[in-house]
Formats: C-alpha cells, structure tokens, sequence
C-alpha cells in the first residue's frame, strides 16, 4: 500500500509568509482620501447688527488655499498659503466704499490622503478657506439726498 505523505508544517511556511507578506503590503500602500467641509467654529459665524441704522451695500467674498506638507518622516513641515480672516473680508468692502461688514460666515474644506505609511512617505492636506459678509454703510454719516431713494422705499413696521 502507498502511503500519502501529509505535509508537514514547514513545508507550509513559505506560503503563509508570502501571504503574510502581500497582505502587509496592500495595507501600508492603502490610503484613504479625506474631504470634509464645515463652518469655523467662533466669533465669525455670528450674526453682528450694529446699533446705528445702515443701508446694504452688496455682499462681498474671499477665497484662499492653505497647503500642509510634510516630507517622509516629518524632517520639514511646510505650509504654503493663507487662511482668511475678518479683515479680508474688510478689505473687500472697503473696495465697495463700505463702512463695515456684517453676517460673516467662514467655510473650510479639507482634502487630503492618509495611509499607514503616511509617516514613512509625507503626506498633503489642502485647505479650502472661503468667506462672505454683507457690506454695509451707516446713514447717520452720510447726506439725505445719498441714501433716500434705498432707504425712504423700505417700510418700518411697528410691533
């Protein structure tokens, strides 16, 4: 009678490491894309009315990119670009001949990806920065005959 050889478990250890081995593989070389979008948190979400009266004088929006990269092992870390801030908003208006700015709401969208091995081979994230606001110029500081047109159609109900 032939007798079947069965394997013995060294003959089978070649294998599992091979499979050990590409398994290891696809998950360092894996990654995941990361797009998010939210409002910033704080004191530029709020709605601000001003206590003098004041007429709109049109929205104004900024937008700006901010990028992180960071070299294989975190050895550099460059940011390139900018955010945005109250003040370019602020800027924008002035260039309308506006007073102030109010309603300021400042978005941000993240993209970037990320893996296992992020740290071994750096890695990117984008920052998208976008911001709005209404323009907006205060009567009081201004002529009748400028303002009265917009401001005498606009009704003032009583409560």
């Amino acid at each position: 009678m032939d007798k079947k050889r069965l394997p013995k478990q060294s003959d089978r250890l070649p294998g599992i490491f091979l499979l050990t081995a590409i398994f290891l593989l696809f998950t360092a070389c894996g990654s995941i894309t990361v797009n998010f979008s939210a409002p910033l948190e704080g004191k530029f979400n709020t709605v601000r009315l001003p206590e003098k009266n004041f007429i709109v004088i049109g929205p104004v929006s900024a937008f700006s990119t901010e990028i992180h990269t960071v070299t294989p092992f975190g050895i550099v870390r460059k940011v390139e670009g900018s955010k945005i801030t109250h003040n370019d908003l602020v800027i924008k208006a002035a260039e309308l001949d506006a007073d102030d700015i109010i309603n300021v709401t400042i978005d941000i969208k993240t993209q970037g990806k990320t893996s296992i091995g992020s740290r071994r081979q750096g890695w990117e994230r984008i920052f998208y920065y976008s911001g709005d606001a209404l323009a907006i110029k205060y009567i009081e500081d201004m002529p009748k005959d400028e303002y009265a047109e917009e401001y005498d159609s606009i009704e003032i109900l009583d409560s």
